[in-house]
């Protein structure tokens, strides 16, 4: 798990950077991100894992979006995968897009789903979390 960790903030620091690694920074007044673009980005825990890879073609679309999910427990808990997207008017949180659930069942391999993100604003940025569905509030973990 530490490793994991470690990992999600080499990733984290080098998009900061500018680099394109864990997080898609659109373009803001001819910023550095070029089309074509590919980022990559993990979020596992004992609930659930799964990952997302997304290329982008303009400062409003991104494809292909490809998210995978496993669950990890055999607790009858839903798991899925979400991406979100802050864009301009983005205030407090991203706009979540629908949940994509491995209906596969418990251990089993991971759900993809291969999309694309066409936004009507400039993206500043795309995330992804991973999810379990709880009775309660869901236990997801967010990577950007």
């Amino acid at each position: 798990m530490r490793g994991g960790r470690i990992i999600t903030i080499i990733a984290t620091v080098l998009a900061l950077l500018g680099m394109g690694v864990g997080a898609a920074s659109a373009a803001e007044g001819g910023g550095s991100e070029l089309a074509g673009a590919t980022g990559r980005v993990d979020a596992c825990f004992a609930g659930a894992c799964g990952s997302a890879t997304f290329t982008k073609v303009n400062n409003q679309y991104y494809k292909p979006v490809r998210m995978s999910v496993r669950d990890n427990k055999c607790d009858d808990h839903p798991v899925y995968i979400q991406a979100g997207v802050w864009d301009e008017t983005s205030l407090t949180s991203p706009t979540w897009l629908p949940a994509r659930y491995n209906k596969l069942g418990c251990k089993a391999k991971y759900a993809t789903f291969d999309s694309y993100i066409k936004w009507k604003h400039p993206i500043k940025f795309l995330v992804f979390r991973v999810c379990v569905d709880d009775a309660g509030p869901n236990t997801c973990r967010t990577a950007k």
